[in-house]
Order: C-alpha cells, then structure tokens, then sequence
C-alpha cells in the first residue's frame, strides 16, 4: 500500500530429484517473482536455492540448491525414487508427506479414492490458470496448508504424486499431480525454465 514493498513469506514442501540438487514442489510454493528461497534439508541444515522453472498450468515449479554452498559445508541428502502413477488402483494405501502447517516432517496415510480425477481449470495461482493440462490423483490422505509440494508415496516409499490442493471445509479430499505429469514436464522446466505448448485454434460448439 501507498507505493511501500510488501514482502509475502510462505512454508511448503519439495521432492529432492537428483543429486544434482534439483527439487520439484509447487507453482503456488514459489511465485514466479520469488526473491529467496531457503530449503530446511532432512539434517535440519538451511540451504538457499534458485528458481530454475515455473508452469502454473500444472501447478509445478522447479528449484535447486547452492550446490557450491552444499559442498563447502559439507552437506548431505538423498533423493526419491519414482513409482508409477499409471499403475495405481482405488482402495491402494498412500502417505503423505511434509510440512502441514509449518509441522516439519508429518506424514499422513490414506488410500488412492480415485486415480483419474478432472477438475475444470481455475484461476488459482495468484490469477494464473491451472489444471487444464493433468488429471489429478484423488486421495483421503489428509493434506493441509504446507503440505503443497510435498510427495504422495506408495508403500515402498516411491514418489506417486506431488500434493498440490484440498477442499477446505471437508473430510480429507485432498489431490496431486500424478509423477507422469511430473516426468514430462521436469525436463522441459530444466532445460527453458517453461513448458511450450501448441494450440490447435479451433473452438468446438455444439451442432444446431
């Protein structure tokens, strides 16, 4: 207001990729304008990162360590393996993890309630449109504010999702990106930072 900076602060979570450093979390997590990013690795230890890549129509953003910073001070971490989100099934067991509500390291468990789910696209990241290009992975496994970013595992620990969103109000619906969304859109955010996409320019309408 009056002309003044505001700084907007947010917690969320992220999926350590490679040993590269890279990490996956959510669009809405970072902001296409993010000025800092700090990353709390397993250890407890902060490291800052940089944004390398942002799709808001998936709700993706790619970051990735000060790797420089992580050898000098001799840091460690492991990365995550990925399962097949193709091959999921209703009724199969899930845990999420993160940090709901700035509560480090949570994990909550429920079941895959459907493996197929669409929503209409909304205009959810600060007014940038999301959803159109995914389904999403419909879960009882409660996700709540911080969680977002954080990875949907199956019972061998393998990353099947990204947890995105949750209706407030109700009873653990809670949604993510499957990890085929995820694969096809890292390599593109790697190498231009974005995800081309082409439009046909037709618009279908009902036959009178």
């Amino acid at each position: 207001s009056m002309g003044m900076k505001q700084t907007v602060r947010g917690v969320g979570s992220g999926v350590i990729l490679d040993g590269e450093g890279y990490i996956l979390t959510n669009a809405h997590v970072i902001g296409s304008n993010v000025e800092e990013i700090m990353v709390t690795l397993p250890n407890l230890e902060r490291v800052e990162a940089e944004l390398v890549g942002w799709d808001h129509w998936t709700d993706l953003a790619l970051v990735r360590l000060d790797m420089d910073s992580v050898r000098e001070r001799e840091l460690s971490f492991s990365h995550s393996e990925f399962g097949e989100s193709d091959a999921l099934y209703p009724g199969q067991t899930v845990y999420a993890v993160g940090t709901p509500n700035g509560l480090t390291r949570t994990v909550t468990r429920g079941i895959i309630s459907n493996q197929n789910r669409y929503f209409a696209a909304s205009n959810q990241i600060r007014g940038y449109e999301t959803g159109y290009f995914n389904p999403w992975l419909h879960t009882d496994a409660a996700i709540n504010p911080g969680n977002s970013g954080g990875p949907l595992v199956d019972d061998d620990g393998r990353v099947v999702g990204i947890n995105t969103r949750s209706y407030l109000g109700s009873n653990n619906l809670s949604f993510a990106v499957p990890t085929k969304i995820a694969l096809e859109v890292i390599p593109w955010l790697k190498e231009s930072g974005r995800v081309t996409r082409s439009y046909t320019g037709l618009k279908p309408a009902p036959l009178q």
